[in-house]
């Protein structure tokens, strides 16, 4: 999948897998939740972005948990996620993710 502008979306993917699925193999996609940076300024993200975290996986397994997104709580746990590739869950992977929507009328297309 390349080439896509996934924007404003509650969720961008649902990914249930085992291993990890590249995206963006070419030109890559943009992603209106993705906060990495740009520091040589050619268009795309200089980490990879990725759809879903072990947080996103507690959340489909323990829907309650949605009450305590926004704690500090939740919050940590994604940052320990981050620090240690042993509790990272599978996802889809975009390597070369864009910092601007690729359609730049995709606001024509917003809530239809």
């Amino acid at each position: 999948v390349d080439g896509n502008d996934f924007i404003g979306n509650e969720e961008q993917i649902k990914y249930v897998a085992a291993r990890d699925v590249e995206w963006g193999r070419k030109q890559g996609n943009y992603w209106s939740n993705y906060s990495g940076w740009d520091q040589n300024g050619d268009g795309v993200g200089d980490i990879a972005y990725e759809a879903n975290d072990i947080v996103d996986r507690l959340n489909w397994q323990y829907p309650l948990l949605k009450l305590l997104m926004t704690s500090p709580s939740i919050q940590s746990l994604r940052f320990v996620a981050r620090q240690f590739p042993l509790l990272r869950a599978p996802s889809i992977v975009d390597k070369h993710p864009r910092m601007r929507p690729l359609f730049q009328d995709w606001r024509s297309w917003h809530d239809k």
